[in-house]
């Protein structure tokens, strides 16, 4: 999990995508507050899959955004 989460600010993403990022940081900050520890890992593989996608998209795609400051 500490991993995912220190690689976030690296991430560059398509604008719009930062939002799925936020909702994501987000439920994984609601988890650690719940104190359930299976809600954890859901909530972290979530923040994951918003991510970068690992493979390289097509000429033409929108550009990639740093993370908002």
């Amino acid at each position: 999990m500490a991993e995912v989460l220190r690689q976030v600010s690296q991430w560059q993403l398509a604008e719009e995508r930062w939002g799925q990022i936020d909702r994501a940081l987000s439920a994984v900050e609601q988890a650690l507050h719940s104190g359930v520890e299976d809600a954890i890992a859901p909530a972290v593989r979530d923040l994951e899959l918003a991510g970068p996608l690992r493979i390289r998209t097509r000429l033409g795609d929108p550009p990639w955004w740093a993370a908002p400051g």
